[in-house]
């Protein structure tokens, strides 16, 4: 206390009487506290103590921790104070511990204690404070599961049969303070063992355990020693959320825990700019156990755009690349035969006179039709018949495949009209061509075509031409 009076001339005195009034004025936690243990300035001053207190993680939500209060437990002479310490036994001795007792004078940092399993079968009961389950925010929801993590150390039991390595967990749920009422050990139901695992010796712990609740709104929670010899250095009642933040290109908000609330557990984000779930609708999420976010329906980057190095945005696609879907992937080298001019782009378009099949998408390079065959010729003409050959194209157009189309156009000297006939028997420099009609002029033109020629103008200029007369009949 004397560097505390060092650093506060005179607050020693506001102290006491801060830790006088504590629990009479609400006696519910969370807000029952006192402030040398939970205000960062006090008397206009930094606060020694709160800097020294555990702080909590940004997943948790602190109902009630007794490192809140300066005193736990009521001695003689003392003002009201928040918990309190049930003897329901009748094996009591001066010379050991045989109750609840809040031990040591270490400020804002209240250990509690019990050990007196040696003068025989021990019923304590240690009754915190009302804690209230009802969140903030004026809807009146309520939390349906809570989470106390207990802090202590635990002695082994080595001889003594009614010696124990636990001790038991009970809640009285109600919503309005009632001192009297926390008091009645019937009012209570039994919720857990804790048990830590104590191999010789005095060993340290730390142990959680989930409380379900109903829809009360509040409850007493009440520690019951049964020959245990134990020392609890915190207790600490508390639920999870998920935090606030910006992460896998989706702006989350704060949530609570999912099994911490009836309902649905989804919770809605935000994509961040340049970024989409592609169905038109907001991110889904989950906040898990313990406070973990679990992504349903993510974002992903807009086409154009690419995750950047930090994967905290999505970024534009570079001049040369492009990102033709969502995804988290890197942008794609424009293929070739493409022009990759400007930023972000979804797509490369062909250069001019180069195309793409329509069933190709744009990972695909662009190509052409093929060339035109040439020195087309026909030969061995007969009444019927004509054989027409060819050379094959010197460029295929930049694709693996393509074919030959004949057009054998019959023009009636007569005046009889044109007629189309049908090529057979094709391989790769000739064919055969039948059917025709004795003493008549055809006209054979011969193209090279590709999945893309459908899409050139030019496809007449891609073709080769020449004539002959069938003999007469």
């Amino acid at each position: 206390m004397v560097f505390y009076e060092r650093i506060f001339p005179g607050l020693v005195a506001l102290a006491v009487l801060l830790i006088s009034h504590a629990g009479c004025v609400q006696d519910q936690a969370p807000g029952d506290g006192v402030a040398i243990c939970t205000d960062e300035i006090v008397n206009g001053m930094p606060n020694p103590y709160f800097a020294d207190r555990p702080m909590y993680s940004v997943n948790e939500r602190p109902l009630m921790d007794s490192r809140d209060y300066n005193r736990l437990l009521l001695e003689t002479g003392e003002a009201y104070v928040p918990w309190q310490s049930l003897d329901k036994d009748n094996n009591n001795t001066n010379d050991v511990i045989t109750e609840w007792t809040q031990t040591g004078s270490a400020t804002c940092a209240g250990v509690v204690t019990v050990c007196g399993f040696s003068v025989g079968a021990q019923e304590n009961w240690l009754i915190t404070q009302h804690i209230n389950t009802v969140l903030p925010g004026g809807e009146g929801e309520r939390l349906r599961k809570v989470t106390v993590q207990f802090e202590g150390t635990l002695n082994r039991c080595d001889i003594s049969r009614q010696c124990r390595q636990s001790f038991e967990l009970y809640k009285w749920e109600t919503s309005a303070i009632d001192r009297n009422g926390a008091t009645n050990t019937n009012n209570y139901v039994r919720v857990g063992r804790v048990s830590p695992a104590v191999t010789s010796g005095v060993m340290s712990f730390v142990d959680y355990h989930d409380i379900e609740l109903g829809t009360a709104g509040g409850y007493y929670l009440g520690v019951v020693d049964l020959s245990t010899c134990v020392t609890l250095t915190r207790i600490l009642v508390l639920y999870y959320v998920c935090p606030e933040e910006t992460s896998e290109l989706i702006s989350r908000p704060e949530a609570i825990e999912s099994q911490s609330l009836v309902g649905s557990p989804s919770v809605e984000g935000e994509c961040v700019e340049n970024s989409s779930t592609g169905g038109g609708v907001n991110p889904i999420l989950i906040c898990s156990a313990r406070g973990q976010w679990h992504v349903i329906k993510p974002c992903l980057c807009n086409p154009g755009y690419q995750l950047n190095s930090s994967q905290d945005k999505c970024s534009e696609c570079p001049e040369g690349t492009f990102s033709s879907g969502l995804g988290n992937g890197p942008c794609e080298t424009c293929p070739a035969n493409s022009e990759g001019t400007g930023t972000g782009l979804s797509l490369c378009p062909c250069l001019q006179d180069y195309c793409r099949a329509p069933y190709e998408g744009p990972s695909i390079l662009c190509t052409q039709s093929p060339g035109r065959p040439s020195d087309v010729r026909v030969s061995n003409v007969t009444n019927t018949s004509a054989i027409l050959s060819w050379s094959p194209p010197d460029n295929g157009g930049g694709r693996p495949l393509y074919e030959i189309v004949f057009t054998v156009t019959a023009t009636d000297i007569k005046g009889s009209g044109g007629e189309r006939v049908v090529v057979s028997e094709v391989n790769d420099t000739e064919t055969i061509v039948t059917g025709l009609t004795p003493g008549v002029l055809y006209t054979f033109s011969v193209s090279a075509e590709n999945d893309v020629s459908s899409q050139d103008n030019n496809i007449n200029a891609r073709s080769l031409s020449t004539t002959a007369n069938t003999q007469e009949g």
